[in-house]
C-alpha cells in the first residue's frame, strides 16, 4: 500500500490485511480472505488468525485512546460488525490497556469509559430516535 494508515489497520479490512502480514512475514499461505474467515480461523485455534485479532486490538486501543485523549472524551463507544466478537476477554483487556497507555495522561485515561454496542441496527436506532427528537413526520 505504501503508506500505512490508521484505517488500513483499524478496520474491518485492516484485520485481513494484518493477517495476510503475518502470514507473509512468517512464509505462510493465507487460509482465507475475508476479516470474517480470520475471525472464525481464530475461533478454531489458528495461532496466525489469533494473533491477527490480538494485534487488531491493541492498535484500535492505541487508536482509540488517541483519538479520546485529543477530542476531551469522557466515553467511547466502538460499534462494528466485528467489534462485539473481537473485544472481548483479553482482546478486551489488551485494547483497554493500549487505550490508557498514554504516558502521563494515564490517570485521565483511566477515567473515560468504553463500551461496544452490541445492537445489529444501532444507527437505525439512533436515526430513529433523532427523527423523534426533532419533532419531524414521516412524508
Amino acid at each position: 500500500f505504501g503508506r500505512v494508515s490508521v484505517e488500513r489497520v483499524t478496520s474491518g479490512p485492516g484485520i485481513l490485511n494484518l493477517y495476510q502480514a503475518l502470514c507473509d512475514g512468517a512464509g505462510v499461505r493465507p487460509e482465507t480472505s475475508t476479516p470474517e474467515g480470520v475471525s472464525e480461523r481464530a475461533g478454531q485455534g489458528d495461532a496466525m488468525a489469533s494473533e491477527a485479532l490480538n494485534c487488531f486490538a491493541r492498535m484500535l486501543g492505541t487508536v482509540a485512546g488517541d483519538f479520546a485523549l485529543t477530542f476531551g472524551a469522557r466515553s467511547l463507544y466502538l460499534a462494528g460488525g466485528l467489534a462485539p466478537t473481537l473485544l472481548t476477554g483479553a482482546r478486551a483487556a489488551a485494547f483497554r490497556e493500549r487505550f490508557d497507555a498514554k504516558g502521563r495522561f494515564s490517570d485521565y485515561m483511566k477515567g473515560i469509559g468504553t463500551a461496544v454496542i452490541v445492537h445489529p441496527q444501532a444507527a437505525l436506532v439512533g436515526a430513529a430516535r433523532s427523527v423523534a427528537l426533532s419533532g419531524l413526520q414521516a412524508p
